[in-house]
């Protein structure tokens, strides 16, 4: 694959989102040893039954060469379940319970191309 100069942050959002999968909400620019970085973050949930799934990251673009150098992602699953029971007397009441779980891991990647 051809290396292409990256000359914006909507450029860079659009390699995240093809070669990542992640939609990026926030680009900043950083130079660093005099190479200039487009870093794409953001945040995504995904709900599905009981389950709710959260990714935070941040990949580093290089703008010479529109590679993903550097990905930081942070993905939490938790798990939730709740019952709710109302009883009926000349007063009314409820009762409910809810109880959750929660896994998280991080995963830090080397260079992309």
């Amino acid at each position: 694959e051809s290396e292409a100069a990256v000359e914006s942050e909507t450029e860079a959002k659009a390699i995240v989102r093809k070669k990542l999968g992640l939609e990026g909400t926030n680009v900043r620019t950083v130079v660093e040893d005099g190479a200039t970085f487009f870093v794409v973050s953001g945040t995504e949930t995904e709900v599905e039954s009981n389950f709710i799934m959260t990714k935070e990251f941040e990949a580093w673009v290089d703008s010479e060469t529109g590679m993903i150098t550097s990905v930081d992602l942070d993905t939490s699953i938790e798990s939730r379940t709740e019952a709710e029971a109302e009883t009926e007397t000349s007063a009314s009441g409820s009762a409910s319970a809810s109880s959750s779980a929660k896994s998280s891991g991080k995963l830090k990647l080397g260079i992309f191309g």
